[in-house]
């Protein structure tokens, strides 16, 4: 049976991406604080500044900006849109939405 205690040590030593993933939480939660007063949080202002000055942008076009999976990115999104910081616009496509911010979300991403 493997020793699963010197396994885990190991692994929190010698691991780039379980060692970069903590170090990005760590991020997170500082920016979290500071952004707190504008009522939003540092991955729903990543998503805000990647609206921000375009005439909307599809799901697609966000999520490879953001090197993000269009599933959680979907799921994140909602948030925004039902406080009001993000609207969708019709595309000529008609089998996509594209995603604008309100003037609300820009007040945001300015303060």
């Amino acid at each position: 049976m493997l020793n699963t205690s010197i396994s885990c040590e190991a692994i929190n030593r010698q691991c780039c991406c379980f060692n970069m993933r903590k170090v990005t939480r760590a991020v997170t939660q500082y920016f979290d604080r500071f952004l707190e007063p504008a009522g939003v949080r540092a991955t729903q202002f990543t998503l805000l500044v990647a609206l921000f000055s375009t005439k909307g942008k599809t799901l697609t076009e966000i999520a490879e900006t953001l090197v993000m999976d269009r599933t959680t990115l979907t799921r994140n999104l909602k948030p925004l849109e039902k406080t009001g910081l993000i609207a969708t616009v019709v595309t000529l496509d008609k089998r996509s939405k594209a995603y604008v911010l309100t003037e609300k979300g820009e007040q945001i991403v300015e303060k």
